[in-house]
């Protein structure tokens, strides 16, 4: 969307996290104002949530993100980290990997990504 920069994806520290919360939340406040009725629209949107090790917070911030879109799902990776849905070769492709192919699914062929 013009105008808005994206969140470039980088692992937080410790220290880091109230600083990406803070970028994460402009981020759909961004969008939100751009589209305020219907930031996303329809388009297909699937928010992949780790939870072992998340930190206060964090978990809340990605349901709110499902908001964005009328077309969402979220998948709840009990045992994953958010470096092992990235770094992990099993979890990268079997977790992440996946919700990527269903959302190029969903907008090939018109149908809403599932769970």
């Amino acid at each position: 969307m013009p105008g808005i920069e994206p969140v470039v994806c980088q692992h937080p520290q410790v220290g880091d996290f109230d600083a990406l919360a803070d970028r994460t939340d402009a981020q759909v406040e961004a969008i939100a104002v751009a589209e305020p009725d219907d930031p996303l629209g329809n388009k297909p949107l699937i928010v992949v949530t780790a939870v072992k090790d998340a930190q206060a917070g964090w978990l809340p911030l990605q349901a709110e993100m499902l908001t964005l879109s009328t077309n969402s799902v979220q998948r709840v990776a009990q045992n994953a980290t958010h470096t092992s849905l990235t770094e992990d070769k099993a979890e990268a492709v079997g977790i992440s990997g996946k919700a990527i192919l269903d959302v190029v699914a969903a907008v090939r062929s018109g149908t809403p990504p599932t769970q």
